[in-house]
């Protein structure tokens, strides 16, 4: 199964702004949690029943399963398994630009209270210098 649960973060970069995070914060965290999870088994659970001869799948010439699956879920449409696959590369490239995101902002955060090490350097990169002539 694919990792759901990339998304949880995102409440966690806007705590400073949400009234009473204390509670909301956890709140939207579980209820992030739970349906992308759901979600998720919703998921495996098409994938499964799709998925016809699980050697054919292992041992596709493409070397990718879920590209095979596609093809035996759709044996007469090559642009549409271009186009689901293509869809899972784009949904793939966004959860992995949106976690480097959030790592980035992290180790800005560590950095700025001093709990890296080099964290100098760290904080003096992030900061932008003026361009005076």
């Amino acid at each position: 199964m694919p990792n759901v649960y990339t998304g949880a973060d995102g409440m966690i970069h806007m705590c400073e702004e949400v009234e009473d995070p204390e509670v909301e914060v956890p709140r939207s965290l579980v209820v992030s949690i739970c349906i992308n999870g759901f979600l998720g088994i919703g998921m495996m659970l098409i994938m499964l029943f799709c998925i016809g001869d699980v050697q054919d799948a292992l041992t596709s010439p493409t070397g990718f399963p879920f590209i095979q699956i596609f093809q035996q879920a759709l044996p007469n449409s090559t642009a549409f398994t271009t186009g689901l696959a293509s869809l899972l590369l784009v949904l793939l490239v966004s959860a992995v630009v949106a976690v480097t995101a959030a790592a980035s902002r992290v180790t800005w955060a560590f950095a700025r209270d001093d709990g890296l090490p080099g964290s100098s350097y760290l904080k003096e990169a992030s900061v932008p210098r003026s361009n005076s002539t």
